[in-house]
C-alpha cells in the first residue's frame, strides 16, 4: 500500500509536469503559426494568445479567412489545456497572497481584542477576511491598469491594424485626432477586460501596453475570479445563517426515515445524519463512506468501539505498534483502504 501512495503521488507530479510542457508546445505552436504564417510580430501573436488563453477576445486583432481553421483548433486548446495550467499557477499564487493577508488580518483583529487566537480570528471573521483579501487583490489590479493606461497612454493614434488617418503620434496627438484615455476610461477599460466582456472598445495601442497586457491580463483575471469566488462564499455563508432546529413534527413516517438501523431507537448519529442532509449541509455519499469506515471499526455493531479493540485489529492486520506507525509511516489499517468498497 506504500509503494501504491508513492506511485499515486509520483504519477501526480509526473502529470503536473507533462500538462505543463505540452501547453507550452501549444503555446508555441501557435505563435510560430501567427508569426511565419500570417505576418505578425511575435509581441503580437502574444498578445492574441494571451486573449485566447484568457477569454477576453477584443476582437481588435483581424482574423482572416486563411487563419480561422487554425485558430478554432488553437482556441480551444488553449481554453482546455493551457488555461488549465495557468489557472494552477494563477490559484497557487492567489492562495499564497491571500493566506498572507488574511494572516495580517487575523494578527490585527487580536491586537484590537476581537479574537482571543487565530482560531477564534477564524471562527468570528473568516468570510469576511476572505472578501477583504479577494477585494484588495482585485483593486491592486484594477487600480494598477487604471494607473499605467492612463499614463502610459494618454493619447495614441491606434495599432497597425486600426490606425487613426492623420493621427501624428507625440504631442501633437491630442490635436490630430488620437484617441483620448482619461482615468475614468482606464478604469472602465480595466474593469471591462478583468471581467473578460472585452467589448474592444478601449484596447492596448502602444508597445509598453501591449506588453503590460500580457503580464497583467492573466493574472488580474485569476484575481477577478478569486474575488467572485469570495463574494460567493460570502453570501453563501449568509444565506446558510439560518435555524438548523427541526420544526416538523416527528410522526411515524419521519421517525422511520430518520431511523436507519431500523432497531425501532433514535440515536444521536441518526439525528445528525438527518438534519445534515436535510439542509445540504454534507453530501449523502460522503457520509455513507464515513459510515463504511465505521462499520469496519465497530464489526459488531455495539456503536461504540474502544481503544484496546481498535490496537487489537492493528495487531490482527500485523500493524506495527511503533511511533513510526502512529508518524503515518510504515503499514497502514486495511480498513482504510477498504471504505469504498460497496
Amino acid at each position: 500500500m506504500e509503494r501504491l501512495a508513492r506511485l499515486e503521488a509520483s504519477w501526480a507530479v509526473s502529470y503536473e509536469a507533462i500538462a505543463a510542457s505540452v501547453a507550452l508546445l501549444w503555446l508555441v505552436l501557435g505563435v510560430l503559426f501567427l508569426v511565419l504564417l500570417q505576418g505578425f510580430s511575435v509581441l503580437e501573436a502574444l498578445y492574441l494568445t494571451a486573449q485566447l488563453v484568457t477569454t477576453i477576445g477584443y476582437g481588435d486583432v483581424p482574423v482572416t479567412p486563411s487563419m480561422e481553421g487554425f485558430l478554432s483548433v488553437y482556441m480551444l486548446g488553449c481554453i482546455i489545456l493551457v488555461a488549465f495550467v495557468l489557472s494552477r499557477a494563477v490559484d497557487a499564487c492567489t492562495k499564497v497572497s491571500t493566506s498572507l493577508l488574511r494572516s495580517k488580518m487575523r494578527a490585527a483583529e487580536q491586537r484590537m481584542g476581537l479574537a482571543s487566537n487565530d482560531e477564534d480570528a477564524m471562527a468570528r471573521f473568516g468570510h469576511l477576511n476572505d472578501l477583504a483579501s479577494g477585494t484588495l487583490i482585485f483593486a491592486f489590479f484594477l487600480v494598477a491598469g487604471c494607473i499605467f493606461y492612463a499614463s502610459v497612454e494618454r493619447c495614441t493614434c491606434g495599432t497597425r491594424w486600426d490606425r487613426i488617418p492623420g493621427c501624428q503620434d507625440g504631442e501633437q496627438c491630442k490635436g490630430t485626432g488620437g484617441r483620448i484615455l482619461t482615468i475614468w476610461s482606464a478604469l472602465y477599460m480595466s474593469i471591462v477586460t478583468l471581467t473578460t466582456c472585452g467589448f474592444g472598445d478601449r484596447t492596448p495601442h502602444t508597445t509598453a501596453g501591449i506588453i503590460f497586457s500580457l503580464f497583467w491580463t492573466i493574472a488580474g483575471v485569476g484575481a477577478c475570479a478569486n474575488f467572485v469566488r469570495a463574494c460567493t462564499m460570502f453570501f453563501l455563508r449568509a444565506s446558510h445563517r439560518r435555524s438548523y432546529q427541526l420544526k416538523e413534527r416527528i410522526n411515524t413516517q419521519l421517525f422511520k426515515e430518520m431511523d436507519v438501523t431500523k432497531d425501532g431507537m433514535l440515536s444521536r448519529g441518526e439525528f445528525l445524519r438527518y438534519l445534515l442532509l436535510k439542509y445540504e449541509l454534507v453530501d449523502r455519499q460522503v457520509l455513507d463512506e464515513i459510515g463504511r469506515q465505521y462499520d469496519l471499526l465497530d464489526p459488531d455493531g455495539t456503536d461504540s468501539v474502544s481503544f484496546g479493540a481498535i490496537q487489537a485489529m492493528y495487531a490482527e492486520q500485523g500493524v506495527p505498534q511503533t511511533p513510526a506507525a502512529d508518524a503515518g509511516e510504515g503499514p497502514r489499517p486495511q480498513f482504510f483502504y477498504d471504505a469504498t468498497a460497496p
